[in-house]
This record gives structure tokens, sequence and C-alpha cells, in this order.
């Protein structure tokens, strides 16, 4: 009886995951189970994307197409695109001699970038609608954090409305706004992108910038997509603005904070340095940080909007 439930799990995985990729004609994808999950050769997804190269050795892997490059490491959770991290729900496996990759990564994370989309929901960007997080009796899981936060998003706001994009401010003061008014602000605005701006906490030596996209489970294909894209752009200029050496990338990530559940366009929540890590929270309250990071998520969202139009 436990192995016929089994089956039935991996039948039932495996046909969920199928369904959710464009179908080709005749192609295979030679899926198998370990553990509790369905995984997928590599070589199967460079064949499916059209990827131009895949190059291998005991340990790593690298898929490179046009301007993008993917690297893979056994046993690893991370995926970098194009040097950037993203984290997978599960980690790279080898069987036989052959990598493969989670049926889950390739659908959550492979497919939204390089998947082709008939026609494309979102086609242009006019409007940015910038959330400094926390506010008025909230102050965030560090005392300094809404404050930070709006100073943040008032010097974004300016950059944006220089480069001619329409700036909406979920909050333009200390004042608290709830979660469901900020989504609403959100959704009420077409052509737009969300972007929620905090500050992190956690144990003193924790440390690094994240970037959070929400879980693909919770959201049509169109937006998860869309979402994935803007947070590449934005963490990557960031990054570079602030300087690699100065703060450690933490990574592209997935999470089921509200605002990015419950938001019907492209939307992004920055964790931008740990406030609890001393030495962080000095560079983070810092003016030229500050000045370098508003810097770096204009920059990103400039060259989102950009990528649409050579997309249409």
């Amino acid at each position: 009886m436990r192995s016929l439930l089994t089956g039935l799990a991996f039948y039932l995985a495996l046909t969920s995951f199928l369904k959710a990729l464009p179908e080709k004609e005749d192609f295979v994808w030679n899926p198998i189970r370990l553990g509790d999950h369905t995984f997928v050769p590599v070589k199967k997804v460079k064949e499916f994307y059209e990827f131009e190269a895949l190059e291998s050795d005991d340990l790593k892997l690298t898929l490179s197409k046009e301007t993008f490059s993917l690297g893979f490491t056994l046993d690893s959770h991370i995926i970098h695109i194009n040097g950037i991290k993203l984290l997978m729900a599960q980690p790279v496996r080898k069987q036989a001699s052959e990598f493969y990759l989670s049926a889950h990564a390739v659908d959550s994370l492979i497919h939204p970038l390089f998947g082709q989309n008939k026609e494309p929901v979102f086609k242009k960007l006019n409007t940015v609608v910038l959330d400094a997080g926390h506010g008025g009796h909230d102050l965030g899981a560090v005392k300094k954090e809404s404050k930070l936060t709006l100073t943040l998003a008032l010097k974004i706001k300016a950059l944006l409305e220089e480069k001619g994009l329409k700036v909406v401010m979920t909050r333009n003061k200390d004042e608290w706004v709830s979660l469901e008014k900020r989504v609403s602000i959100a959704n009420s605005h077409k052509d737009a992108v969300f972007v929620s701006l905090h500050f992190n906490s956690g144990n003193r030596n924790a440390k690094g910038f994240e970037s959070y996209v929400m879980s693909s489970q919770n959201k049509i294909r169109d937006t998860h997509a869309a979402s994935i894209s803007l947070a590449l752009s934005i963490h990557s200029h960031s990054l570079q603005q602030i300087g690699k050496n100065s703060i450690e990338d933490r990574g592209i990530r997935r999470a089921k904070f509200r605002t990015l559940k419950s938001s019907n366009i492209p939307a992004v929540l920055i964790e931008a340095g740990f406030l609890t890590n001393e030495i962080e929270a000095t560079m983070i309250t810092s003016e030229g940080y500050q000045t370098k990071l508003a810097q770096g998520i204009t920059n990103g969202i400039i060259a989102y909007q950009k990528s649409l139009k050579r997309d249409n």
C-alpha cells in the first residue's frame, strides 16, 4: 500500500509539473523521483529552453544563452543568474553522473525567465508604487527602521521622477498605513510595479542584502515572471552601486509576505541590510549608503523598464 501511495504522489506531482509548462511536440522530460520530489535532467532543461551551452565538472555546471549565464553547484540550493543568487527549495542532485534540477525550480525560476509567452501581460512601466515599510506606531524590527525606509523612499522618488516616471508613495510621512491599504494603493495603478523597502533584523552576526518575491504557487505565471525579472534588475544594480565588497549578497528569495501575496502587479520586497549588526547598521544609517542604495534601486527599475521596451 505504501509503495502504491508513493507512486501515486509521484504521478500527481509529475502531472502537475508537466501541466505547468508549455507543450513541445514529442518532447520528453525524463523525470525521476528523489525522496519526496520530482527532478528533471539539466540536459533536458538545456534542450527545452534552447540554451546554447552546458559546461560541467564533477561539482558544478553552467548553462548559457545569449546574455544569460546560469550556474549550479551539486547539493546547493543556490542558482547564480549572471552572478546573482536565487534560492531554490531543493538542491541540485546527481544520479548516475547526470545533474538534476527539481521540477519546482524549473517551473518557478527557469520558466518565468526563459519560457516563451505569446502575449505578455506587463508590456510597459509608467508608475512606481514605493512602499516605505512600517511607520507610525510600527517602528519596525529596530526602532529606527521606519524613519530609514521613508528617507530612502523619498530619495528614490526624486531620482525616478527625474527619469520621467510617476511615483506613488504608500506613505509620505511617519504614519501607520495598513498592509491592506498599501496593497490597495498598488493595485489601483496600471502599468506599475510595487517596491517595498525594509531593513532587516536578526542575530548580531546576521548581515547582507536580500530581495523577495512571492512564491510561484500563489501568483499567476505572468505576475511571478515579471516580479522575478524586476527583482533581478533591482538586486543586481543595487549591489553594483553599493559595491559587492561592501555588503554580502544573501540572494533573491521567496516568501508569503502579505504585500507580495496580494499584489496584482510585479512586486518586490527589499531588505537592504541588517540593523541588528553593529557594523552594518553604521553603514546603513550613513548618508553615503542611503544615496548609493537609492541610486542602485532606481537604476534597477529603469533597467527593467527598458527591458520591457526591448521586448515589445
